[in-house]
């Protein structure tokens, strides 16, 4: 299940599915706050994107950080390395999801931190800071 998962004694429960589980395969559902000189904004990494830049699965990190004695409840130093990165982003916005009264829902498609591209972009986007 793709969902998320309650842990519920030794088994897992979907809310959304109302199925039982006996076992899970940790995934990455990482929220990053996405600042630029206009705004900001909150994305969230899933495992195709999260696993490129972190070079490992979650169940790999996971099991890696708590052989290390971490608290489950804290944050592996390898997903902190994302913190103050520069990162161009590839984003779909749908207008029917444009909606006044509440949040709408930006799809990252693609994410890169190279610098050649991150470069590429700076340079044919000279952005003046608003005041």
């Amino acid at each position: 299940c793709y969902h998320g998962l309650k842990e519920l004694d030794k088994k897992y429960f979907c809310p959304k599915c109302v199925q039982d589980y006996g076992f899970y395969v940790p995934r990455y559902s990482i929220h990053v706050r996405v600042i630029d000189h206009t705004d900001a904004a909150s994305f969230v990494l899933f495992d195709r994107e999260a696993s490129k830049f972190i070079a490992q699965s979650a169940n790999e990190l996971r099991q890696s950080y708590m052989a290390k004695g971490g608290d489950k409840n804290s944050c592996p130093e390898e997903i902190n390395r994302l913190r103050d990165k520069k990162f161009i982003f590839k984003v779909q916005l749908k207008m029917r999801d444009v909606n006044s009264y509440e949040p709408y829902v930006i799809h990252v498609l693609k994410m890169s931190n190279e610098d050649s591209i991150v470069s590429a972009f700076i340079s044919k986007n000279t952005l003046e800071p608003v005041s």
